[in-house]
């Protein structure tokens, strides 16, 4: 079997990568509005089946606004009308299988789910989401530190291989500082799902990088103990501030 006649024969879609076991394709499609495209894996297990998944990526860009795919969630997603050939997992994944001559409904059924979760956004993220947190601590940089010294959805590579993205470096005569920021949840808890993607990017960022530092900005949570507790677990990964409590950031984290 030909994969990549076969797939732009049924979808006219791209292929990334394929060949006659497996197919990335790229979708004329892009999550919420922040321009990442959606893409799939397919797999043939012989001429005749196929294995679809969206290797999470759809779970994954809704956990970087804020938005946890829960029980409830994700029986609503696959509620969405006309889907038959694809489905939601428990875990978030995006999955289909059959034979083959279903391989073009499966695919369209996948972009349902995955715009249905898409245009729930507006809905299902925090109140005080992490797009807008992030835009205030930008703000908040800008007052005192000079605009050429901030550098924005900043790489650095993490001990195990992967290229990490911050919101904001700063940078300095002699490294830079790599800041995360993490908005509270709905009700001004302490977003963990925040907590928890933070700590392991920066872990990851801490094993093999002692010259650059690390700095999480962190929403206030109304529940004090809650906060206390997400900050000492943050700690030993990154210095930790709010937006409250500091009015000069070039002062702060003394940058010239």
């Amino acid at each position: 079997m030909n994969t990549l006649i076969d797939i732009n024969a049924l979808t006219a879609w791209d292929c990334i990568s394929c060949d006659i076991n497996h197919a990335r394709i790229a979708s004329p499609f892009t999550l919420a509005d922040d321009g990442e495209v959606l893409c799939f894996s397919i797999l043939y297990p012989n001429a005749n089946s196929f294995l679809l998944s969206d290797d999470f990526q759809v779970a994954m860009h809704a956990s970087n606004f804020g938005i946890s795919l829960d029980k409830r969630k994700i029986e609503i997603i696959n509620k969405t009308v006309g889907i038959e050939f694809a489905q939601m997992a428990s875990d978030g994944e995006i999955i289909a299988s059959g034979n083959i001559s279903t391989l073009q409904e499966s695919l369209f059924d996948a972009v349902k789910l995955a715009m249905s979760v898409s245009f729930r956004y507006d809905k299902w993220m925090p109140k005080f989401n992490t797009i807008r947190f992030k835009a205030l601590v930008g703000k908040a940089l800008k007052k005192s530190i000079d605009e050429h010294k901030i550098l924005t959805e900043y790489s650095a590579l993490g001990a195990s291989g992967h290229i990490i993205k911050f919101p904001y470096a700063i940078r300095t005569n002699d490294s830079n500082i790599l800041i995360e920021t993490i908005a509270a949840s709905d009700n001004k808890s302490v977003n963990w799902d925040g907590v928890y993607r933070s700590h392991g990017r920066f872990s990851d960022i801490k094993q093999i990088d002692n010259i650059n530092k690390r700095l999480i900005i962190i929403e206030h949570s109304s529940n004090k103990a809650e906060f206390e507790r997400a900050s000492s677990f943050l700690a030993d990964v990154a210095s930790i501030r709010t937006l409250e409590s500091t009015s000069n950031w070039a002062k702060a984290l003394k940058v010239a």
